[in-house]
């Protein structure tokens, strides 16, 4: 699907994969697999993709979820809906124990306070930044005429970023 994501266990690791899933949905604005750790610990890796406001009017991520979410009678406009139901999905694996990192696309100022105060509520720290310092860190995508840094990397106390 346009705008879909995917994340994918091979290898060694495919022998630990507790389960996989996704945006309930079925949006594709993420998916996660869901790994066993040591000492019972478990691990979840989520991929991300937030749409960006669609300007152009032509068929896109952003009209497929307003469709979508109009259909469903809700009337949150993408990005809200996007934010809050990532919350609540990262919230419910939070409280289940789960470490968790999200990876991803949110096509908006990773240090913009809606960003920010996302993860920080959730006690997630951005794992760049905590290894590389964000002044001058360059813009993540080449078309970005704001420089912004829209992709980032955020992960539960106790992961670091090496």
């Amino acid at each position: 699907q346009r705008g879909g994501t995917g994340v994918v266990c091979k290898g060694k690791i495919k022998h630990y994969v507790m389960g996989a899933g996704g945006d309930p949905t079925g949006l594709g604005r993420w998916t996660w697999a869901r790994i066993r750790g040591k000492g019972g610990m478990a691990f979840r890796y989520v991929s991300v993709y937030c749409p960006c406001e669609n300007k152009e009017g032509k068929i896109a991520v952003w009209t497929q979820h307003k469709t979508y979410l109009q259909n469903h009678h809700d009337d949150r406009d993408q990005r809200t809906a996007f934010l809050e139901d990532l919350r609540a999905s990262l919230t419910q694996w939070i409280e289940e124990g789960d470490q968790v990192v999200v990876c991803g696309d949110l096509n908006h100022d990773v240090f913009s306070p809606t960003i920010v105060s996302l993860f920080e509520g959730l006690n997630m720290t951005n794992l760049i930044y905590d290894r590389h310092d964000p002044i001058n860190a360059p813009s993540t995508y080449y078309l970005n005429e704001e420089g912004h840094i829209v992709d980032g990397i955020w992960g539960t106390p106790g992961l670091k970023g090496t």
